[in-house]
């Protein structure tokens, strides 16, 4: 009962993300681009692990959820990069963006991995890494 409450919350955070503007990927009235969608996949499934990470336990089946939508949003986002600045040599920028995309990626497969293993505080420390990226990755690629 408990999990399926979380996977309803799950499913009511990616929502309620999904109708967030990510002006940098494009104007709010345009339909989504894949790579928006990619973002909202991972941003929502995030969010909702903030919760699911305290009882790792109870709540394995939605943060394996939680973990492939992440895994799938950094894998269909990977070859999306944001257009580079002006000033921006666009090889850098894009291997740049591709780097920090693999880094979210490997960062749910060690959350993935400490989930399986039961191990909480692994969770908790991917858990941590992957916002760390995504802050890494807003400040850089979000203009």
């Amino acid at each position: 009962m408990r999990t399926k409450t979380l996977l309803t919350g799950l499913l009511a955070a990616t929502l309620l993300v999904s109708t967030t503007s990510f002006s940098f990927l494009g104007s709010q009235d345009d339909e989504p681009t894949p790579l928006q969608q990619a973002m909202v996949k991972m941003q929502g499934s995030q969010k909702a692990m903030r919760q699911l990470i305290a009882d790792p336990a109870t709540n394995k089946a939605a943060l394996l959820r939680a973990c492939a939508m992440i895994q799938e949003g950094a894998h269909a986002g990977f070859s999306l990069a944001p257009k580079a600045p002006a000033d921006a040599d666009e090889n850098q920028w894009r291997i740049g963006y591709q780097r920090t995309m693999l880094a979210v990626l490997d960062a749910a497969l060690e959350c993935e991995l400490a989930v399986h293993a039961g191990d909480a505080e692994g969770v908790a420390a991917a858990y941590k890494k992957m916002g760390e990226h995504k802050k890494a990755g807003h400040d850089t690629y979000q203009k």
